[in-house]
């Protein structure tokens, strides 16, 4: 493969990428590049509020409208099928239209049918809702991952999205007692009223004030230093470009070995977050407050394992990603082997192995999500790469609504933790073939 020399810092490396040279380098002085990362980070983590209140909801909605746990699993495929549907859809709109207008819509959208949610009480009018509501939580991802290219410089994008991709742990993290404050001191069904609030409120403030790459000050493009002077960068507005630069990241078989790859990572990730809760109350028997609180150890740990594996991919690997991701889901096939027999010792065991889960599967998770996504795609692909790759972990999203309900009818929870352990040595082994991608020489 060519390698390149433009990359930021003068490092040649082995990827070709899309990113125009000069805005991917001079953005990297604009300091508004701090702002779009305090606001996309704030817009991701938020979209969680409105994303995980159905787990938390699940007995109860079970307890007081009679909904069987079967029919509780067909909402969740249903989210993840419309989901899955919105990264193909939301990753080519962002790429054409820009981030800001789909993320600010998109989240008043979510925040809307939260709470039209938590006002049904049927099983087809629940399923709707979260349909729809599955359908506009995909505004959140490729768009925010589009935003965020192209502003810091290619040999610190590791560490950077190892940081930034901390919006889903810590947003899943806040989620869970968010929701419990308001199911404790109001109702139950206040778990979809009251965080569609923040939810609502970001989504406002990220129409009026995110920054786009293609609006560049005239200053950092062409040296002028004219007050309130800007361009329109003609390389990222300009169709054919994009367009070249879309059939390029289409073509590459990088591209489909990350999205195989994420259907078995997000399948895992999704299976524990929908149904953790759950799992904790009636297979384990925790109170409601355990099982609402033990489960915030698997993002704890997530926290940590985003920003040291992105870390080391760029100091020790030389921004090679695949051999942090590969090993790193090697030895998170091990802890889910495991995690069933574990989980059942007490509380204490549990947590412990939630934290080395959490960080085993969110390192390779932030890498093969946001990270090899933006190298692949650059600037002008970036949503549509992450679009893609998102995509296509989403129908292991719509797999793991089923998983459990089927667990359940056998008892068998620990058959399928291991069964889970496979799959993510499965994706593993995907990425293997790929491990140079990347090398700065």
């Amino acid at each position: 493969m060519a390698t390149k020399e433009n990359a930021p810092g003068g490092e040649k490396t082995e990827d070709s990428s899309t990113a125009p040279p000069l805005l991917a380098q001079k953005s990297q002085l604009d300091p508004r590049r701090f702002l779009v990362f305090g606001l996309t980070w704030l817009s991701y983590a938020s979209y969680y509020f409105t994303r995980k209140n159905y787990a938390l909801a699940k007995t109860s909605l079970q307890d007081n409208y009679k909904i069987s746990t079967g029919e509780l699993g067909t909402i969740d495929s249903a989210y993840s099928a419309a989901y899955a549907a919105g990264q193909f859809v939301w990753g080519a709109v962002a790429d054409r239209f820009g981030p800001r207008r789909v993320l600010g819509v998109g989240m008043l959208a979510t925040a809307f049918f939260s709470v039209a949610f938590g006002m049904s009480t049927t099983f087809w009018a629940l399923l709707a809702f979260w349909t729809l509501n599955g359908f506009v939580q995909a505004t959140g991802w490729s768009p925010n991952v589009k935003a965020m290219a192209g502003w810091f410089p290619d040999s610190h994008r590791g560490r950077v999205m190892g940081l930034w991709t901390t919006n889903y742990t810590v947003g899943s993290f806040v989620a869970n007692p968010l929701g419990g404050f308001f199911m404790e001191k109001i109702a139950w069904q206040w778990v979809f009223f009251g965080p569609a609030l923040p939810v609502f409120l970001v989504g406002l403030v990220l129409l009026f004030f995110l920054p786009e790459l293609h609006t560049v000050p005239k200053r950092n493009v062409e040296g002028s230093t004219g007050a309130g002077s800007a361009v329109i960068e003609k390389s990222v507005e300009d169709a054919a470009a994009r367009r070249e630069a879309r059939n390029a990241v289409l073509k590459s078989p990088f591209l489909w070995a990350l999205g195989v790859s994420y259907f078995f990572l997000k399948l895992t990730r999704y299976f524990f977050w929908n149904w953790a809760p759950f799992y904790m109350e009636r297979v384990l028997h925790y109170d409601k407050v355990h099982a609402r609180w033990v489960p915030l150890a698997f993002e704890v740990g997530g926290v940590l394992g985003a920003t040291t594996i992105g870390w080391v991919s760029d100091r020790f690997l030389k921004g090679r990603r695949m051999p942090a991701a590969v090993a790193s889901t090697l030895l998170l096939g091990g802890v889910l082997w495991s995690y069933g027999s574990i989980s059942a010792q007490g509380v204490l065991p549990n947590v412990v192995i939630l934290v080395v889960f959490g960080f085993f599967l969110f390192g390779p998770d932030a890498i093969v999500s946001a990270t090899a996504a933006q190298d692949l795609g650059g600037p002008r692909a970036a949503a549509i790469a992450a679009g893609v790759i998102n995509g296509l972990g989403s129908l292991g999203q719509i797999a793991s609504g089923k998983l459990a309900p089927d667990a359940a009818s056998v008892s068998d929870w620990g058959g399928v933790f291991r069964m889970l352990g496979v799959f993510t040595a499965v994706s593993a082994l995907i990425l293997t073939p790929f491990w140079n991608r990347g090398k700065r020489v």
